[in-house]
């Protein structure tokens, strides 16, 4: 069955008291929508909650090591290398609202698609970061000690490096499940921060 949502049927979340309807209580936007990544969820919705928590977890901890900004850019990137349409829309659009210049916001999402991580628009710490995320998504077998310790070189801490391998490595699960499902956004409002 096809939908204007992903490319497998959807459960009807408007049957209160349902299991499917329990569980997206909490997955509720401020408007009462629920993103349809996660309405992709709902043939088997048991880990959707957990998933939700577990990317809150990691994204928007409000004592995470890493800012927002760039923890949106990471998932950006991830994004552009899965080729996650979806996923590159929403969290473009979050690092656009949260990053306080908006020309240079702009000009690194150029370079992300550009693949010109040596662009002067990136500072040394955050292209090391982003190469490391580039490695740890394209080829994560290839992933050494040397990798961590160029990070350490760059000026990040172990807290920031474990964010960062968090935020790349939960993209790689979601943007595989958005790309397996054909999630498609639809009518969807883009992004957090509107």
């Amino acid at each position: 069955m096809t939908n204007d949502i992903c490319w497998i049927s959807i459960a009807d979340l408007s049957e209160a008291g349902t299991e499917v309807n329990a569980a997206y209580d909490t997955l509720r936007r401020e408007d009462g929508t629920i993103h349809n990544l996660y309405r992709a969820f709902s043939q088997f919705p048991g880990p959707v909650g957990a998933a939700d928590r577990l990317y809150r977890d990691i994204m928007h901890a409000p004592q995470a090591p890493l800012p927002m900004w760039l923890t949106e850019l990471l998932s950006v990137d991830v994004a552009i290398l899965n080729k996650c349409d979806y996923a590159e829309a929403h969290h473009a659009d979050n690092f656009l609202r949260l990053y306080d210049d908006a020309e240079t916001a702009e000009r690194m999402l150029a370079a992300l698609k550009q693949d010109q991580l040596g662009s002067d628009v990136f500072d040394a710490k955050v292209g090391r970061l982003l190469e490391f995320g580039r490695k740890l998504t394209r080829q994560p077998g290839e992933m050494t000690a040397h990798d961590i310790a160029a990070l350490h070189n760059a000026g990040l801490n172990d807290a920031e490096i474990s964010q960062a391998v968090q935020v790349t490595a939960s993209f790689a699960y979601w943007t595989r499940f958005i790309n397996a499902l054909g999630v498609k956004i639809g009518g969807e409002r883009i992004g957090k921060y509107r």
